[in-house]
């Protein structure tokens, strides 16, 4: 009995392994098509997902902004308190009993205002006597006189000078006029003008009107 109980209990152990070793039902296998790309296994998590891109906000185009211009410097006033000094150079030899020779003309203009800073007093002669009327007759004896239009074509710089200074000296070579420039330019008046700095300036002042006798080399009435 009990060696029939040993013969069965060793069948069944090999039945057992028989069952555990035998191969299970293989799977289907599926035919990849050459040349197709191979799939490889992706990690744990959600399926990526393609990123597209975001359109970018257009550009503000700049706006050109109008160039503010400058504001023009106010124009400066006319000179006033304006005086003229002339004194004549000698020149003397060695010699004391020799007459001395008249040099050059040495003029001295001065203005009381304005004395500001940052404008320029310039000096100008008059290359043209205006003693005549449109008929020819003398006016009043002087070469120029208040109101009277003094162009560029009629004006020669003599000097210049910082208006704050008050005060400018030139010289100039005697004539039959008022005097006359190096290059023999006769003059016959002096006016000053005040300047900014862009070149504006004021009405101009009469320094020395000038005779207009003496300059045509005639006779005036007393």
């Amino acid at each position: 009995m009990v060696g029939s109980r040993v013969a069965l209990a060793v069948i069944l152990g090999v039945a057992v392994v028989a069952c555990a070793t035998s191969p299970g039902p293989s799977q289907p296998r599926v035919a990849v098509p050459s040349g197709s790309p191979q799939i490889t296994n992706l990690p744990d998590g959600p399926s990526p997902v393609a990123a597209t891109a975001t359109p970018s906000a257009p550009s503000p185009t700049p706006v050109a902004r109008p160039t503010l211009k400058p504001t023009p410097l106010a124009v400066p006033p006319r000179p006033t308190g304006v005086k003229l000094h002339e004194e004549s150079e000698a020149i003397c030899g060695d010699d004391p009993r020799e007459m001395c020779a008249i040099g050059d003309s040495i003029y001295t203009v001065s203005w009381k205002a304005p004395r500001t800073k940052g404008v320029e007093i310039r000096v100008y002669g008059v290359t043209t006597c205006f003693g005549v009327d449109g008929s020819g007759r003398m006016i009043d004896g002087d070469c120029l006189r208040q109101h009277t239009e003094v162009p560029a074509s009629v004006r020669v710089l003599l000097a210049k000078a910082p208006a704050s200074k008050g005060k400018v000296t030139w010289r100039m070579e005697p004539a039959q006029s008022l005097a006359q420039t190096r290059d023999g330019v006769p003059v016959y008046s002096f006016v000053l003008a005040t300047y900014n700095a862009e070149g504006g300036h004021s009405i101009f002042a009469i320094a020395d009107a000038g005779d207009y006798c003496t300059s045509a080399d005639v006779e005036c009435p007393d």
